[in-house]
């Protein structure tokens, strides 16, 4: 049962640095509805239910949670030797318009699931969000201020799996990616906006990967010996 259960961790996760293990015994960090932390995974945090099946689920509720930012001093984008800076409304509305599309976008490139508007019977619901954003990038002063840069911010994508009509809750999961450039090039909104969606994209890939190596797996965990 536990062999098995570390497969399904390491399944959700997309992939996996070493061999997760779930925590058990009475040290075991289990969450108030039922979720065993994973220890060893690539992610920053998961909690998981050992007896997981998505087998029965083929349909995909996303429900966004929002974008939280980190709190920064606005006199940041006067000082030289600042290293976070605030965003603008504009910034913002950018940002959640990047993150939306792309994670849609490669979560309905699933073999298994369709995305649908309502909860129902096989329908798993996801939620997402992205917690502590912070931008890296210096306010631009001028035509004549260009400046390179690499790394241009982080923040943590916040995940929860549930039944969509029992909210029964499945899996818990946190990670946080910082949002760097393959090479230090001239900063420019574009850019900037296009290594976002970068970032982004790599988050939905495994999900989407998760979610449907998952699904072929169904309950392994129900049918074993040890379950019996």
């Amino acid at each position: 049962m536990r062999i098995v259960a570390i497969f399904l961790a390491a399944l959700i996760l997309a992939a996996c640095a070493t061999t997760p293990t779930i925590q058990e015994g009475p040290d075991a960090e289990i969450t108030y509805d039922g979720l065993y932390r994973v220890d060893d995974s690539k992610l920053d945090a998961v909690w998981i239910k050992p007896s997981i099946d998505l087998s029965k689920y083929d349909k995909l509720l996303l429900e966004g949670v929002g974008i939280q930012y980190r709190a920064v001093d606005p006199q940041n984008r006067y000082k030289r030797n600042a290293d976070e800076f605030p965003l603008d409304e504009q910034q913002k509305d950018a940002i959640r318009k990047a993150v939306s599309e792309v994670l849609l976008e490669e979560i309905k490139r699933s073999e298994y699931f369709t995305i649908v508007d309502a909860p129902g019977k096989g329908v798993l619901k996801i939620e997402l969000g992205l917690a502590d954003v912070v931008s890296r990038v210096p306010p631009q002063r001028g035509a004549s201020s260009d400046f390179y840069i690499r790394n241009l911010g982080e923040a943590m994508l916040v995940m929860e799996y549930s039944d969509s009509m029992t909210n029964e809750v499945l899996a818990r999961a946190t990670d946080r990616r910082a949002v760097e450039a393959a090479t230090v090039s001239q900063s420019s909104p574009a850019t900037n906006l296009s290594e976002v969606r970068s970032a982004v994209r790599v988050w939905g890939t495994q999900i989407r990967n998760a979610l449907d190596e998952l699904h072929l797996l169904g309950c392994y965990i129900c049918n074993t010996p040890a379950a019996q």
